[in-house]
This record gives structure tokens, sequence and C-alpha cells, in this order.
């Protein structure tokens, strides 16, 4: 029986390591979030995450934003798109696909809830 992925909250304690078939998304690489929860608000970082790791940007993520912000954001989901250098849904499914994820989020009521790192197992396992 395989077991579904799970995301996984790294840890800096003493010898700790990931899991098995555990792959790191936090900022130090390709997939990490562009949208500072601190800067944005969790809830706008990953509704902006949630459209840029598919692919899609409409001017309407970013309406209710000053200009300023909303091309910097703008810019910032371009940039993402680039670094990833092609499709992100189709690369999240060949390099992401039953591996479990691990970011430093906290892990709240469930491993899948309020992170991008399970917006990413949304895309590559669905």
């Amino acid at each position: 029986m395989t077991r579904r992925p799970i995301r996984v909250q790294l840890e800096r304690s003493r010898g700790w390591r990931m899991p098995p078939n555990t792959l790191k998304v936090d900022r130090t690489t390709v997939w990490g979030n562009p949208y500072d929860l601190r800067e944005y608000g969790r809830e706008l970082a990953l509704h902006l995450f949630d459209y840029t790791a598919r692919g899609c940007w409409s001017p309407a993520n970013v309406r209710e934003l000053d200009e300023p912000t909303a091309w910097a954001l703008h810019a910032a989901h371009c940039a993402w798109i680039r670094r990833l250098g092609g499709d992100p849904v189709d690369r999240a499914r060949r390099e992401l696909r039953g591996r479990n994820l691990a970011c430093w989020c906290a892990l709240r009521h469930a491993p899948d809830d309020d992170c991008h790192a399970a917006i990413l197992l949304q895309i590559a396992n669905g």
C-alpha cells in the first residue's frame, strides 16, 4: 500500500534528519514561496502562490493593492516562473509527485494545512 505524500516541518534540533523520500521546498530552493508571509500576510501570500504555482496570474489577484505593490507582486510571479524554467505544474508533477515536502511552516491543524508546501503537494499529486 502506497502512502500519500505529506508535508514535513523542518527542524534545527540536534540529530534531526529529513525522512526518506522527502524534498525540501523552502526559500533556499526553486520551490520556495516568493511572497513573504510576514510582508503580505498568510492569506494573500498563499493565495498568490497558489495562482503562481499553477502558472497563472490575474490582475484581479492584486486589484485591491496599490500599484507599486501590485507590480512588485507580479514581478515576483514572473521571476519564480523564470526560475522554474517552464510550466510549474508539469515540473511539479515530474519532480515532486510521490515525495514528502519539507518546509519551515508550523504544522497547525493538519499536515496539509496553511502552507505553500501543501499547495505544491496538491498540484504534484492531484
